[in-house]
């Protein structure tokens, strides 16, 4: 009797493990989704990129094999699958290449050993682009489109070692330049009283260096620079040799008085300020004028001299000059109006005729 449940248990076992082994080996069709991604190892000096319109790297897929080999390669293609030049399937040659992606993906070892084959993939083929690099050396040049510099920039280092593909070499041509660029913050801090040392970061001009996919598809060594510069004085100083002097008095007071202004210009004046509007008023025939602004008052009291006042039709400069009373004569008009406290007519312009609010002074 114990021999015989012995045997039955024996029995048992064995059928339990030929049906395991038996289900292990049925063979299953199933899908799976597959997320494929194209890359170069760092230290390869080849770039690959997918050239296709929508391509997103999911890739779906029909496999059939072994119950037990399902599973795994299921869960393998769950995670991101990454090819590389040279790889079974996947080109190692620059140029233009479809790549099957069936047998690629058949030929990966983890789905060769457990016997699944990739009956089906959407889309069946990708198209990538192999490029070999190229490293070249390029010396650096500052963009300071809105600095005015005072001699030559120093930058150390003065060259960069840049790696791009070969087409791109191709396009940039043989006077390619690496950029060194400095921050608006730098910028804004810029003083013009000494020689300043700023990092600089480097860049190809309308080629940023930007990662896909995991790659660079342009790389810069060192990614900055340090730029020594000096700026040109933001203020500059131009002499005059003279400044006519322009008479302004009340309107109340126009044709009641003749004045002389017996210094009828500012002798030496200097004119200060920013570079292009000093340069805007050498440019102009209307010069500055000395106003000399007399009031009622001092009109009745026929003061003998009086400080001017500096105007411009360029605005932002600032005006100085050794001497800026002159002295004047002040008598009453031969034929002064008969009742000045009578409205009169508005004022003309600034430089209008004789009677106007301001004239030129007469000598």
């Amino acid at each position: 009797m114990r021999q015989r449940l012995q045997t039955v248990a024996i029995t048992t076992v064995l059928t339990l493990l030929v049906w395991a082994w038996a289900e292990a080996e049925s063979l299953l069709t199933s899908p799976a989704t597959a997320r494929l991604t194209f890359a170069s190892p760092p230290d390869s000096d080849l770039l690959i990129t997918v050239d296709q319109p929508g391509w997103e790297g999911t890739v779906r897929t029909v496999l059939s094999g072994p119950t037990a080999g399902i599973a795994p390669v299921q869960q393998r293609l769950l995670g991101v699958v990454q090819f590389q030049p040279g790889m079974v399937g996947v080109p190692a040659a620059p140029g233009r290449h479809p790549v099957n992606l069936r047998r690629a993906l058949e030929a990966l070892p983890e789905i060769a050993r457990a016997g699944v084959t990739i009956d089906s993939t959407e889309p069946e083929t990708v198209t990538v682009v192999v490029d070999r690099l190229e490293t070249r050396t390029l010396d650096i040049q500052l963009q300071t489109p809105s600095l005015a510099l005072r001699g030559v920039p120093v930058i150390s280092p003065a060259q960069a070692a840049v790696t791009l593909p070969s087409a791109t070499w191709a396009r940039l041509g043989p006077r390619a330049l690496v950029w060194a660029q400095l921050s608006g913050a730098d910028i804004a801090q810029l003083t013009d009283d000494a020689p300043q040392t700023l990092s600089a970061a480097l860049s190809l001009p309308g080629l940023p260096v930007l990662p896909r996919l995991g790659q660079v598809s342009a790389r810069i060594s060192p990614e900055s620079a340090q730029v020594t510069l000096s700026l040109r004085s933001r203020s500059v100083t131009v002499r005059l040799e003279s400044v006519p002097v322009w008479v302004s008095v009340p309107h109340t007071e126009a044709g009641r008085w003749r004045i002389t202004v017996l210094d009828p210009f500012v002798r030496s004046v200097e004119a200060s300020g920013p570079a292009e509007q000093v340069e805007s008023l050498s440019q102009r025939v209307e010069g500055p004028r000395a106003l000399l602004e007399l009031t009622s008052d001092e009109l009745e009291r026929r003061v003998e001299s009086k400080a001017v006042t500096f105007q411009s039709p360029v605005t932002g400069l600032t005006f100085r000059a050794d001497q800026t009373v002159v002295r004047l004569r002040i008598e009453p008009a031969d034929n002064p109006r008969p009742d000045p406290a009578q409205p009169q007519a508005p004022a003309g312009p600034l430089d209008g005729p004789a009677e106007a609010i301001n004239q030129p002074a007469a000598g």
